[in-house]
């Protein structure tokens, strides 16, 4: 009973560390972005559209992020664009369909001013009245 305790023991130490070891780096890395932001304020304009095509490998050394996220943001919008047409092909024979039936209702002779012609004895809700038990 006691190697079960300690094993279990070391387990909860060694996801302890893990988690503290995560948060560390978290801080380290918002550490280092803030670093870069205020070093990349500091620079003239020239030299900041310059770095990125310096340091093209590493995407954490680029001074400008926006170009990456409008990129994405425009493939996003693009990809909207195919679906949208795609479905507007789809509906285009919907609206002449729908003509072509509406015009087969109107010509047919069962439709009268109501529309649906009712079997005999039935009761329309209009014309029911509460008689009691």
């Amino acid at each position: 009973m006691k190697k079960r305790n300690i094993l279990i023991a070391m387990c909860w130490t060694l996801c302890a560390g893990t988690v503290l070891g995560v948060l560390m780096q978290r801080q380290e890395l918002i550490a280092v972005r803030a670093q870069r932001d205020q070093v990349a304020v500091g620079l003239p304009k020239a030299i900041q559209r310059a770095q990125p095509e310096v340091d093209k490998g590493n995407r954490f050394n680029s001074a400008d992020d926006s170009t990456e996220t409008d990129s994405h943001e425009l493939l996003q919008l693009r990809s909207e664009i195919t679906r949208l047409t795609e479905r507007k092909r789809e509906l285009a024979g919907v609206t002449e369909e729908g003509t072509k039936l509406r015009t087969q209702l109107g010509g047919s002779p069962a439709s009268s001013q109501s529309g649906i012609p009712v079997p005999p004895g039935y009761i329309r809700k209009s014309e029911a009245h509460f008689v009691g038990y």
